[in-house]
């Protein structure tokens, strides 16, 4: 059911700003799993749940024990890239959200190197990086971040 998916997705992407919870919840696989699942939605009617899937990713990226392990997961590395690269305005928001967890990532000296080595990361910042329109300002500062 599309509203209590919404709703626990919401729940989840508040529960990740707290850091002990933020920490939990990144090694507990289900959570993980809903999030990344969630995070790919493309469907009009699931743009909130992807949103705020998105936006616990971003959350969670910002906890120093997840930086080296959410990098490592290859499909939530997959699903920020892929986020990143959207183009439409109504999407903004979770692209911004992708954004602003690959900038997180980027702070974990681990990171640094495989980040810009990976190519589809390295193309999607350096595009974000570019963008000038007043909407994606905060798309852009993220992807410089990075």
């Amino acid at each position: 059911d599309q509203p209590c998916r919404k709703h626990a997705l919401w729940a989840l992407r508040n529960l990740s700003t707290d850091q002990d919870s933020g920490e939990l919840m990144w090694s507990h696989e289900p959570t993980k799993t809903v999030l990344v699942i969630a995070s790919q939605m493309s469907a009009e009617v699931d743009r909130d749940c992807r949103e705020h899937a998105l936006g616990a990713l971003a959350n969670l990226s910002y906890h120093d024990a997840n930086m080296g392990p959410m990098w490592d997961h290859e499909p939530t590395k997959t699903a920020l890239v892929i986020a990143s690269k959207l183009s439409a305005e109504v999407d903004r928001d979770c692209r911004e959200s992708a954004l602003h967890a690959l900038a997180n990532l980027a702070y974990h000296e681990a990171n640094k190197g495989p980040m810009w080595d990976h190519e589809l990361t390295k193309m999607v910042l350096v595009a974000a990086s570019q963008l000038t329109a007043p909407p994606y300002r905060k798309c852009r500062e993220h992807a410089l971040r990075a």
